[in-house]
């Protein structure tokens, strides 16, 4: 995946671990929630969350930028409806959430970016997953201090005001919020920025990370193992 640099402040490929890559190393402890085969079909490369009580619990918040985008890769093999019932990918304390939404939040059973603004929460609704798609899907959400905008697959579904996000104090988690609101189905390549990322960048996220040039058989030889270790690492697919 393509990973654009500016503004990272947490990005989780889980390649084996939950760990943060980015230079702010706010790890993840996975409960519950175990390795599987990521997009690619590679092994303990995304972490997969039954539903009921797996998820993954960060060392903090990202605190309270006051822009900012965060984005995954997820598959969805079921989800919960009705009142404060939420499905979530990502959530921080109550006040920035992003999955599938609940009646409370006039998005039951649909994708939603929610963020805790002046007067209340904020929510970009998006359409329904429905019928429950059998690939992964790629959801993003940006926030530029004037609007919360929300992103299914690289297209914009829905742009609210204010999008400026209050009250940031708090933990946050990947796959529930609080106890509840359990995600059920695959999380892989969480991202995390301080600042909107243009849509050109939400399509540069979805981009398959492109390998190094293919070396010379014999060199490739003399490489052995060592390129095939990396190659498995970064989950790079040679293009033919």
């Amino acid at each position: 995946m393509a990973i654009p640099i500016s503004g990272l402040i947490g990005y989780y490929p889980f390649n084996g671990n939950a760990n943060d890559e980015s230079l702010t190393g706010n790890h993840g402890t996975a409960v519950n929630a175990t390795l599987t085969a990521d997009r690619y079909g590679d092994p303990d490369s995304a972490y997969y969350f039954n539903g009921v009580d797996a998820y993954i619990d960060l060392l903090s918040g990202f605190g309270g930028p006051t822009s900012g985008t965060v984005a995954a890769w997820v598959t969805v093999e079921s989800y919960d409806l009705g009142y404060n019932m939420l499905n979530l990918i990502v959530g921080q304390a109550d006040n920035f959430q992003l999955g599938l939404g609940d009646t409370s939040t006039g998005s039951d059973g649909l994708w939603v970016a929610r963020l805790r603004a002046p007067g209340g929460f904020a929510n970009a609704v998006g359409p329904s997953p429905d019928p429950l798609p059998t690939d992964w899907v790629h959801v993003a959400t940006v926030w530029t201090g004037a609007e919360l905008i929300l992103y299914i697959d690289g297209m914009e579904e829905s742009r609210v005001p204010p999008g400026t996000l209050t009250g940031a104090a708090g933990s946050m988690t990947f796959g529930m919020f609080a106890g509840k609101d359990y995600w059920h189905g695959n999380i892989d390549d969480v991202v995390i920025y301080d600042r909107a990322l243009e849509p050109s960048e939400i399509l540069e996220l979805m981009a398959p990370e492109e390998p190094p040039p293919i070396p010379e058989p014999g060199t490739l030889a003399l490489l052995g193992l060592g390129l095939a270790a990396i190659v498995r690492r970064r989950g790079w697919r040679w293009r033919h």
